[in-house]
This record gives structure tokens, sequence and C-alpha cells, in this order.
């Protein structure tokens, strides 16, 4: 799967003319990204997770410097553990994560979730037989006839 998105990277960077990559700045990370998800740009923010497949992975984002702009733990009540498959942020720094969760009794069950710009679950949505691994939008809140009720 990722030689495939790194062929279609190539082939990408391949077809456009040198003068459109330019390099800006460098910014340094403090965080250690080794074996973990490459970090990607969403929502004005660098994002990425950190402890992955645990109770409470860490979300966090960065400014085009490398600085800290959000880092708390993702949690899902009633969960032993969360193995996060995408995150996404909007420019108000809400994210949305997707993945797979299980529970104490083994039972897994795919996700969809959006947090707060200070952490807080805003909505959780269980997709139970279905898994998804990847978010295509900036996350919102959703309303209206569609939204889930509490």
């Amino acid at each position: 799967m990722r030689l495939r998105y790194f062929g279609l990277f190539a082939l990408l960077v391949t077809q456009l003319p040198a003068a459109t990559l330019t390099l800006d700045h460098d910014a340094r990370i403090t965080y250690d990204f080794a074996l973990q998800q490459v970090p990607r740009w969403s929502g004005s923010a660098l994002v990425n997770f950190v402890s992955n497949q645990t109770a409470a992975p860490t979300l966090l984002s960065f400014d085009e410097q490398g600085n800290p702009i959000q880092a708390f733990p993702y949690t899902i009540p009633d969960v032993e553990k969360i193995d996060l498959d995408d995150i996404a942020r909007s420019p108000d720094g809400t994210f949305a994560v997707c993945g797979s969760v299980f529970e104490r009794s083994g039972k897994r069950s795919g996700f969809i979730g959006l947090v707060d710009s200070i952490g807080q679950s805003l909505k959780t949505i269980r997709l139970f037989p279905y898994y998804p691994v990847a978010l295509r939008s900036p996350p919102t809140v959703p309303s209206g006839p569609l939204a889930s009720k509490p």
C-alpha cells in the first residue's frame, strides 16, 4: 500500500516543473515520529498522533515553524484500545480521527470521532461492521436531520 502511494507521489513529482517545488523554510519538531504515520498538513497545521494502539493516543498539531499548537489524549469511554488510522484538522482546531476501537470484551468496531480544539470529544460514531481508514475533508460538526442525537 505504501509503495503504491510512493509511486503516485513519484509520478506527480516527475510531472511537475522544477520551478514549482521550492523550499520555503526549515522547521524543527521536537517529537520523534520514527515508526509512526507520516505527519501531514491539515487545517493550517501539521498533524499526527503518537501512542497509537493504546487506550489514549495523543493527537498533535504544529504550526509552520514547528511549534506545538495542540497535544492531548484522545479517549473513548469503555474502550480498551484505540487504533487510529487517520487524522485531520480544521482551521479552528477541531480534529477528526478514524480507525478501530477494541472493547474489553474483545469486540472490534470502526469509528469516526470529532474532538474540539481543547480535547473535548464532540461526537463519536461507531461504524460496525465498517472500518474507516482515511479522512478526505476538513472536519465539521454534523448538524441538521443527518446529525445523530446524543
